[in-house]
């Protein structure tokens, strides 16, 4: 489905007074704190102000030496601070800069192609496939147009866009192409909304911080309270009042452990080293010993619990016959149990004759990556397991024909040369629209679809012309799923036998959810999964919940700030910008009636954490990660 698009575009004195008068497509970044301001964050601890507040008392009194010896505590205690962060904002901020985002767009009648900063409403911006969406469209133009919206939503399964639906910002064009019309930029954009959820979340102070603000309280009050009463002792005794008054002072001063702060700092300075070696950066020093004290962990399921790559892992023939395949990501290496015969083969082969996607060698030490839809990728690495050379097939019976997938018929059918002069025709979409009323592989669908595998069926026929009617006889059916990752069952087995909970949080169905919770180890045989669209937050679900479906951006945030209210310390994990607003709560741990505590957030907010990672094969203009 098309629509009529304007040719020329905007003109550039039209787009240069747009971008004028609206700014540049960029969510805002928070300001860069200056040296003065790191620094004061570390001067605010009580333990340190107390530290100085005894430096002015003996300098007061001329005890230099003191003096010196506090204020060489303080200022090692603040330089390590300090330097933590610069080094930590510095990763990051070499993180944000190794993309540089570009778009296609039409303008004074020709294709150009420019910044993504430099948008504005009313452009005309063209994707292929690979492509991010560099600012919220309204699609004019979309052939077979396929968005992976994981990155804002949690789906892993990539959604279908036609002709005047929107797009959102830094969403990819998994297949097809489209053209659309910006209708949204910067702050106002997908991306933006998400952006304003974390400009409002404040992290507060993190468990170690409040104990050393409590034991500073208590030291500095005990402190004061023994001199008072020692003066008023010896001034009772009749001592001189000023000799009593500098004892008192001596013995506050005396009172204050100054090796404290600089131990702790030092202490996690090393801890933030070690976490920096494996790849791990603390923003703030504090965290390190947070990490320590974590009780919950809100884990992502899209690209963290899984590997965000989808993958056939069951199949069934039209014989009955069932098959596990085992395999990483879109690499041609894996097993097909119990083993590889004719009928499955045939279905393999099938698969990757109806499809457009490609693999595309690993680079170095990468890994092999799509080119197209990830569910078509994951048809021909399941050809290429089953022993078939995917080029030489394609090549073997070339491509005469094809109908495309269409949201009415729920298939896509293609038309194939043979050597033999006649013409297979095979066809692959919904197992509604393909068996044919076959009980058989229906019944089995059905049972894929409830493992949380998405489901497609194949069926072929053979004619004599190329627009024959075919009569279709399947061939089988294949589960396609985003497997979990080979670490991720060991590491919800060391949580639960260390204590912590984790939960699993995902925008995805909650068949789907349930099923990858039970691979996990964390959703039992009674354990219910707990839907979180729409409504409020029950106390059932934040005390016992283990997994949460359909959850959007800012629900993430509320269940990670109910539970700190119920005083847990809750770390978010998160490979998604939909992951973000919770991940600036990760480390903020709160008590029931804490003013701290977040607030319900509205929903429909939006946010953005940076551009950053290396492009897409295949894409121009980079990839959208988190920081």
């Amino acid at each position: 489905m098309t629509t009529t698009l304007v040719p020329a575009g905007l003109s550039s004195a039209e787009a240069a007074a747009r971008l004028a008068a609206d700014g540049p497509n960029l969510v805002a970044k928070p300001p860069r704190r200056r040296l003065i301001a790191r620094v004061g964050r570390q001067l605010a601890d009580p333990l340190v102000a107390l530290l100085l507040a005894c430096a002015v008392v003996t300098t007061i009194l001329r005890d230099l030496p003191d003096t010196a010896i506090i204020v060489l505590v303080v200022l090692v205690n603040t330089v390590i601070g300090v330097v933590q962060e610069v080094r930590a904002d510095a990763a990051i901020a070499a993180l944000d800069d190794l993309a540089a985002p570009t778009a296609r767009v039409v303008r004074d009648g020709h294709d150009l192609m420019v910044p993504a900063a430099s948008l504005v409403r009313g452009d005309c911006v063209r994707l292929e496939a690979g492509d991010i969406v560099p600012a919220d469209l309204e699609l004019t133009v979309a052939e077979r147009a396929s968005f992976d919206e994981s990155s804002l939503t949690g789906e892993s399964v990539p959604v279908s866009r036609a002709a005047g639906e929107p797009a959102g910002s830094g969403t990819v064009l998994t297949a097809g192409r489209a053209t659309g019309l910006v209708t949204r930029t910067g702050a106002a954009g997908s991306l933006g909304r998400i952006a304003a959820l974390v400009a409002h979340t404040k992290p507060g102070p993190t468990p170690l911080q409040r104990r050393l603000a409590a034991l500073g309280r208590i030291l500095g009050m005990a402190a004061i309270a023994v001199s008072a009463v020692v003066f008023a002792l010896g001034v009772l005794a009749g001592q001189p009042v000023v000799r009593m008054a500098i004892t008192a002072v001596s013995l506050t001063v005396a009172a204050v452990p100054e090796s404290l702060p600089p131990v702790v700092t030092l202490a996690l300075a090393l801890g933030a080293r070690r976490m920096a070696r494996t790849r791990a950066i603390p923003r703030h020093l504090h965290a390190v010993e947070t990490l320590g004290s974590v009780t919950v962990i809100a884990a992502d399921k899209t690209g963290t619990l899984t590997e965000n790559r989808m993958s056939v892992q069951r199949a069934v023939t039209a014989d009955g016959t069932r098959y596990t395949i085992d395999g990483s990501g879109y690499g041609p290496a894996g097993t097909i149990r119990p083993y590889v015969d004719k009928q499955v083969r045939r279905l393999a082969l099938a698969g990757l004759l109806c499809n457009d996607a490609g693999l595309i060698p690993p680079a170095g030490d990468g890994d092999w990556a799509a080119a197209g839809d990830p569910m078509e990728a994951a048809l021909v690495a399941f050809a290429a397991r089953c022993g078939l050379d995917p080029d030489a097939e394609r090549a073997r019976a070339p491509r005469v024909g094809e109908r495309p997938f269409d949201h009415t018929t729920l298939r896509m059918s293609t038309v194939h040369a043979l050597d033999t002069g006649e013409y297979l025709v095979v066809a692959k979409g919904a197992p509604e629209a393909v068996l044919d009323g076959d009980e058989t592989l229906t019944a089995a669908a059905r049972e894929l679809a409830g493992d949380g595998l998405r489901v497609l069926a194949v069926a072929t026929a053979v004619t004599g012309r190329p627009d024959a009617a075919p009569a279709f006889r399947p061939l089988g059916i294949v589960g396609i799923g985003d497997p979990l990752r080979a670490a991720a069952v060991g590491a919800a087995a060391a949580f639960e036998r260390s204590g912590v909970r984790l939960l699993m949080i995902t925008g995805d169905h909650p068949a789907t959810a349930a099923s990858i919770g039970s691979k996990l180890g964390i959703l039992g045989p009674g354990d219910v999964v707990a839907r979180s669209d729409d409504g409020p937050l029950t106390e059932q679900d934040v005390a016992h919940a283990r997994v949460y479906a359909r959850t959007r951006p800012e629900r993430k945030l509320d269940i990670v700030a109910a539970l700190q209210d119920r005083g847990e310390v809750v770390a978010m994990t998160g490979d998604g910008v939909n992951d973000a607003p919770a991940r600036e709560l990760r480390l903020r741990p709160a008590r029931p009636g804490n003013r701290n505590a977040v607030p319900p957030h509205r929903p429909g907010r939006w946010h953005r954490r940076s551009w950053a990672g290396p492009a897409r094969p295949g894409s121009r203009t980079g990839r959208p990660r988190s920081g």
